[in-house]
């Protein structure tokens, strides 16, 4: 393949944060894998993220540079970039995080031996809270529809076939948080029967040591609103509305309080009322 017919597309909505997309651009560049493109879109950052995400491109031909006239969202920034893809795969990377050198190679590989049913693919990550303190979140084998309702064990990037959102999918610019998990049920609903796999190779680092906002994070306010619009807009049943409720709650534990209970058992969810009990439990701890 040509360079103008790259196998990858990494794909980095980034704002404000010129020291961190630099890291995050470099990251994609050291991959063992070197037959991709980087498309970062920079939402009219006021810093030096133009300067910095311009010159890297002026040295790399496969570093493609957009940057927005007004402050659209990260959900259009991404959405812009897969409409610009031109890999036969995409993969999104934010800007405050960084891959592995070995995380594309290690995607392709497992393309070729994936599961029938899998339509996508995703990994475990290592968060790290300080340079002396990080972790290894190791998730399911698979995730499918009905897993995904009560967990979001995928996370928020996925390695998938470009040519999947030709069928009208994207991330929905209407939301404020929960961008992720409404695109993977968005997928799951269109491609019946379909599941996410994992490939268990730790690729991913998801960086909370820096001073900066993150792009997914959100108030539980923010992530109830999401809920309702996901709801309706998928029509979703009783039990897996409340078991999308009740995950909401989990990003933000403090906030459970006994009358989430009765959500929880309309969830028809074991798992949910005992994650439920458990961050209860621990709120009223000593009283």
């Amino acid at each position: 393949m040509q360079l103008n017919d790259p196998i990858v597309t990494v794909y980095i909505p980034t704002y404000n944060r010129s020291a961190l997309v630099k890291r995050a651009i470099e990251s994609v560049l050291e991959q063992t894998e070197k037959n991709l493109e980087v498309i970062v879109v920079d939402d009219n950052s006021p810093d030096n993220t133009q300067e910095v995400v311009s010159e890297i491109s002026r040295q790399y031909p496969n570093v493609r540079y957009i940057r927005n006239d007004e402050n659209r969202g990260a959900c259009y920034n991404r959405n812009v970039a897969i409409k610009h893809a031109k890999g036969k795969f995409v993969t999104g990377l934010d800007d405050d995080d960084y891959f592995l050198s070995h995380r594309i190679e290690s995607f392709l590989e497992a393309w070729k031996t994936k599961h029938p049913d899998t339509i996508a693919l995703f990994d475990d990550v290592t968060i790290k809270n300080s340079e002396q303190n990080s972790f290894e979140l190791v998730r399911p084998d698979f995730m499918g529809l009905d897993e995904l309702f009560v967990r979001n064990d995928i996370g928020n990037q996925i390695f998938i076939e470009r040519q999947v959102f030709d069928n009208g999918l994207a991330y929905d610019e209407d939301l404020k948080s929960w961008q992720d998990i409404d695109l993977w049920i968005h997928i799951l609903s269109v491609f019946k029967g379909k599941k996410f796999e994992n490939i268990h190779k730790k690729s991913y680092i998801f960086d909370k040591s820096h001073p900066h906002e993150r792009i997914s994070s959100a108030n539980i306010s923010k992530h109830l609103i999401s809920f309702q619009h996901i709801r309706d807009k998928y029509q979703l049943s009783n039990a897996n509305s409340y078991r999308l409720k009740c995950q909401a709650y989990t990003y933000n534990p403090r906030s459970v309080g006994v009358t989430l209970f009765l959500d929880a058992f309309k969830s028809r969810s074991l798992y949910v009322v005992f994650r439920m009990i458990k961050y209860y439990l621990k709120n009223n701890k000593g009283m």
